[in-house]
Protein backbone atom coordinates (compact mmCIF):
# COMPACT_ATOMS: atom_id res chain seq x y z
CA UNK A 1 0.00 0.00 0.00
CA UNK A 2 2.71 2.04 0.85
CA UNK A 3 4.06 2.11 -2.46
CA UNK A 4 0.88 2.47 -4.20
CA UNK A 5 0.35 5.90 -2.37
CA UNK A 6 4.06 7.11 -3.21
CA UNK A 7 3.16 6.24 -6.67
CA UNK A 8 0.08 8.19 -6.78
CA UNK A 9 1.84 11.15 -5.17
CA UNK A 10 4.65 11.29 -7.52
CA UNK A 11 2.07 11.48 -10.50
CA UNK A 12 -0.31 13.94 -8.69
CA UNK A 13 3.06 16.26 -7.88
CA UNK A 14 4.49 16.12 -11.38
CA UNK A 15 1.17 16.77 -13.21
CA UNK A 16 0.82 19.99 -10.73
CA UNK A 17 3.78 21.09 -11.12
CA UNK A 18 4.34 20.68 -14.71
CA UNK A 19 1.10 22.25 -15.53
CA UNK A 20 2.15 25.12 -12.99
CA UNK A 21 5.49 25.61 -14.28
CA UNK A 22 4.99 25.48 -18.14
CA UNK A 23 1.30 26.08 -18.26
CA UNK A 24 1.12 22.89 -20.20
CA UNK A 25 -1.47 19.97 -18.95
CA UNK A 26 1.13 17.27 -18.46
CA UNK A 27 0.93 14.77 -20.84
CA UNK A 28 0.92 10.71 -20.40
CA UNK A 29 4.50 9.99 -22.50
CA UNK A 30 5.47 12.90 -20.61
CA UNK A 31 5.10 11.70 -16.95
CA UNK A 32 6.23 8.26 -18.12
CA UNK A 33 9.62 10.06 -18.67
CA UNK A 34 9.38 11.44 -15.11
CA UNK A 35 8.80 8.34 -13.50
CA UNK A 36 11.61 6.47 -15.83
CA UNK A 37 14.38 9.25 -15.08
CA UNK A 38 13.16 9.38 -11.35
CA UNK A 39 13.35 5.11 -11.49
CA UNK A 40 17.04 6.08 -13.19
CA UNK A 41 18.47 8.19 -10.92
CA UNK A 42 17.33 6.30 -7.47
CA UNK A 43 18.75 3.24 -9.14
CA UNK A 44 22.12 4.53 -10.76
CA UNK A 45 22.34 6.85 -7.41
CA UNK A 46 21.24 4.61 -4.06
CA UNK A 47 21.06 1.28 -6.81
CA UNK A 48 17.26 1.72 -5.29
CA UNK A 49 14.30 1.33 -7.36
CA UNK A 50 12.23 4.32 -6.25
CA UNK A 51 9.09 2.50 -7.38
CA UNK A 52 8.08 -0.84 -7.98
CA UNK A 53 7.30 -0.69 -11.28
CA UNK A 54 7.93 -2.68 -14.47
CA UNK A 55 9.07 -1.04 -17.48
CA UNK A 56 9.01 -2.09 -21.11
CA UNK A 57 11.13 -0.49 -23.74
CA UNK A 58 9.33 1.00 -25.93
CA UNK A 59 10.03 3.39 -28.65
CA UNK A 60 9.65 6.66 -27.35
CA UNK A 61 11.60 5.26 -23.98
CA UNK A 62 10.93 3.47 -21.12
CA UNK A 63 7.49 3.47 -20.47
CA UNK A 64 5.67 1.92 -16.60
CA UNK A 65 3.29 -0.63 -17.83
CA UNK A 66 1.26 -0.61 -14.57
CA UNK A 67 0.25 3.00 -15.46
CA UNK A 68 0.38 2.61 -19.10
CA UNK A 69 -2.08 -0.40 -19.18
CA UNK A 70 -4.62 1.46 -16.96
CA UNK A 71 -4.26 4.82 -18.38
CA UNK A 72 -8.16 4.95 -19.91
CA UNK A 73 -9.47 4.06 -16.36
CA UNK A 74 -7.18 5.42 -14.01
CA UNK A 75 -8.23 8.15 -11.80
CA UNK A 76 -7.80 8.35 -8.33
CA UNK A 77 -8.56 11.23 -5.97
CA UNK A 78 -5.49 12.83 -6.21
CA UNK A 79 -5.02 12.45 -9.82
CA UNK A 80 -7.03 11.45 -13.22
CA UNK A 81 -6.41 10.31 -17.12
CA UNK A 82 -8.06 12.51 -19.41
CA UNK A 83 -8.37 11.39 -23.21
CA UNK A 84 -7.29 14.12 -25.27
CA UNK A 85 -6.91 14.59 -29.26
CA UNK A 86 -5.58 17.15 -31.84
CA UNK A 87 -4.70 17.23 -34.98
CA UNK A 88 -1.07 17.99 -35.94
CA UNK A 89 0.23 20.55 -38.57
CA UNK A 90 0.69 17.66 -41.35
CA UNK A 91 -3.03 17.14 -40.69
CA UNK A 92 -2.22 13.82 -38.85
CA UNK A 93 -4.76 12.59 -36.10
CA UNK A 94 -3.15 11.87 -33.17
CA UNK A 95 -4.57 11.10 -29.38
CA UNK A 96 -3.63 10.39 -26.56
CA UNK A 97 -3.56 10.69 -22.38
CA UNK A 98 -3.21 13.78 -19.99
CA UNK A 99 -2.68 13.62 -16.41
CA UNK A 100 -4.59 15.82 -14.37
CA UNK A 101 -3.76 17.07 -10.69
CA UNK A 102 -7.44 16.58 -8.32
CA UNK A 103 -5.63 17.08 -4.77
CA UNK A 104 -2.52 18.17 -3.07
CA UNK A 105 0.32 15.46 -3.23
CA UNK A 106 1.86 14.62 0.35
CA UNK A 107 5.36 15.06 -0.27
CA UNK A 108 6.55 13.45 3.37
CA UNK A 109 6.20 9.96 1.72
CA UNK A 110 9.48 10.87 -0.14
CA UNK A 111 12.94 11.67 0.92
CA UNK A 112 14.48 15.27 0.84
CA UNK A 113 17.32 14.17 -1.76
CA UNK A 114 13.83 12.18 -3.94
CA UNK A 115 11.94 15.54 -3.64
CA UNK A 116 14.86 17.67 -4.88
CA UNK A 117 15.29 14.91 -7.78
CA UNK A 118 11.65 15.49 -8.55
CA UNK A 119 12.07 19.60 -8.61
CA UNK A 120 15.53 19.08 -10.85
CA UNK A 121 13.34 16.79 -13.38
CA UNK A 122 10.77 19.64 -13.53
CA UNK A 123 12.98 22.49 -14.14
CA UNK A 124 14.34 20.74 -16.96
CA UNK A 125 11.17 19.57 -18.81
CA UNK A 126 8.38 21.49 -17.54
CA UNK A 127 8.85 24.74 -19.91
CA UNK A 128 6.64 25.73 -22.92
CA UNK A 129 9.97 25.23 -25.48
CA UNK A 130 10.59 21.05 -24.47
CA UNK A 131 8.64 18.78 -26.27
CA UNK A 132 7.37 15.28 -25.69
CA UNK A 133 10.13 14.60 -28.06
CA UNK A 134 12.85 16.14 -26.17
CA UNK A 135 11.83 14.12 -22.96
CA UNK A 136 11.91 11.07 -25.08
CA UNK A 137 15.39 11.96 -26.53
CA UNK A 138 16.63 12.72 -22.96
CA UNK A 139 15.74 8.98 -21.52
CA UNK A 140 17.46 7.13 -25.06
CA UNK A 141 20.58 9.71 -23.82
CA UNK A 142 20.38 8.82 -20.42
CA UNK A 143 19.17 5.62 -19.64
CA UNK A 144 21.19 2.70 -20.15
CA UNK A 145 19.17 0.22 -19.30
CA UNK A 146 16.44 1.36 -22.12
CA UNK A 147 19.03 1.36 -24.50
CA UNK A 148 20.67 -1.54 -23.87
CA UNK A 149 16.59 -3.25 -23.98
CA UNK A 150 15.66 -1.48 -26.75
CA UNK A 151 18.61 -2.50 -29.05
CA UNK A 152 18.18 -6.56 -27.66
CA UNK A 153 14.58 -6.70 -28.32
CA UNK A 154 12.40 -3.61 -28.60
CA UNK A 155 9.86 -3.51 -26.42
CA UNK A 156 10.87 -6.14 -23.75
CA UNK A 157 10.65 -5.46 -20.44
CA UNK A 158 13.26 -3.33 -18.64
CA UNK A 159 16.47 -4.99 -16.55
CA UNK A 160 17.44 -1.93 -14.43
CA UNK A 161 20.77 -4.10 -13.71
CA UNK A 162 21.26 -2.59 -17.14
CA UNK A 163 22.07 0.73 -15.35
CA UNK A 164 25.76 -0.62 -14.79
CA UNK A 165 28.22 -1.29 -16.48
CA UNK A 166 28.47 -4.72 -15.95
CA UNK A 167 25.93 -6.85 -14.60
CA UNK A 168 25.89 -6.57 -10.72
CA UNK A 169 24.39 -10.58 -10.51
CA UNK A 170 27.43 -11.71 -11.98
CA UNK A 171 29.95 -10.24 -9.85
CA UNK A 172 31.31 -11.69 -6.71
CA UNK A 173 30.40 -9.81 -3.51
CA UNK A 174 34.14 -7.59 -2.94
CA UNK A 175 33.69 -6.74 -6.46
CA UNK A 176 30.28 -5.03 -5.84
CA UNK A 177 29.78 -0.96 -5.22
CA UNK A 178 27.51 0.10 -2.90
CA UNK A 179 24.90 0.85 -5.49
CA UNK A 180 25.12 -2.58 -6.64
CA UNK A 181 25.29 -4.06 -3.75
CA UNK A 182 22.00 -2.49 -2.56
CA UNK A 183 20.18 -2.63 -6.23
CA UNK A 184 20.89 -6.74 -5.24
CA UNK A 185 19.00 -6.63 -2.00
CA UNK A 186 16.23 -4.49 -3.60
CA UNK A 187 15.90 -7.70 -6.05
CA UNK A 188 16.20 -10.03 -3.02
CA UNK A 189 13.70 -8.02 -0.69
CA UNK A 190 11.14 -7.34 -3.90
CA UNK A 191 11.76 -11.91 -4.68
CA UNK A 192 10.54 -12.40 -0.97
CA UNK A 193 7.60 -9.96 -0.80
CA UNK A 194 6.30 -11.92 -4.08
CA UNK A 195 6.73 -14.87 -2.40
CA UNK A 196 5.28 -14.25 0.79
CA UNK A 197 2.32 -12.79 -1.36
CA UNK A 198 1.21 -15.74 -3.18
Amino acid sequence: MFEQERLENAISYFAREHKRRSGETLTSLRLYKYIALLQHWGIETHGKPVFGLTFSAMRMGPVPLEIYDKRNSLARPLFKFIKYSYFKPNAEFDGGWCVVANGEPDLTYFSKQEITEMNRLLEIYAHRGVSSQDMSDASHEVIRAWKKAWKTKPNSIIDWGLTFSSDPQGKKAEDLSPEEENYLLSLAFKGLRGATAR
